[in-house]
């Protein structure tokens, strides 16, 4: 009886978690993201933002700087230095919001997401995200962590406008 009742408690403990994850509306983070291959081995920082339904943009601060804008379905990177930015029309919406919503309870605190055959292993804290690991597709592992994070706060929805300078060339994909 008291294993059924644990049983059933921590049920309700995992869906709570799932629900409040779900609920996700905004996010704004510091992220370091290490890029392993079997040579070496790369590391990324920058700045997250988040805006339920479907905004994105990541700010690579180093080794160079780079902003990829998400917005349902395309995608613009930015690289300033290059002066260059590339436009892609996405096959399914790339938004870490998307993502969370569709991610599947497999252990304590351990989801799974699967976006376009990708597989994405996510990791919370207090119903928090916290990391992100995947193998892309030329079999690098990535692996994508989060600091001084805030959620369901509000974030001016300007920022996620691609504002292109006039020297830009810009590319599409």
């Amino acid at each position: 009886m008291l294993l059924r009742f644990l049983l059933i408690f921590f049920l309700y403990l995992s869906s709570l978690n799932a629900q409040e994850i779900k609920a996700l509306q905004s996010m704004q983070a510091y992220f370091t993201q290490k890029l392993i291959s079997q040579d070496s081995t790369l590391l990324y920082k920058g700045e997250f933002f988040a805006l339920a339904p479907h905004f994105v943009l990541w700010k690579y601060k180093s080794p160079i700087p780079k902003e990829i804008y998400i917005n349902k379905d395309s995608m613009i990177i930015y690289e300033p230095k290059l002066e260059q930015a590339i436009y892609s029309t996405l096959k399914e919406n790339l938004d870490i919001l998307t993502l969370i919503k569709k991610a599947k309870f497999i252990k304590e605190n351990h989801y799974i997401a699967e976006l376009l055959g990708q597989k994405y292993y996510l990791f919370f804290e207090e119903g928090i995200l916290k990391q992100i690991s995947f193998v892309d597709a030329v079999g690098n592992s990535v692996e994508i962590l989060f600091e001084n994070i805030q959620t369901n706060h509000s974030i001016n929805p300007e920022i996620f406008k691609f504002k292109p300078t006039s020297n830009l060339d810009i590319l599409y994909n």
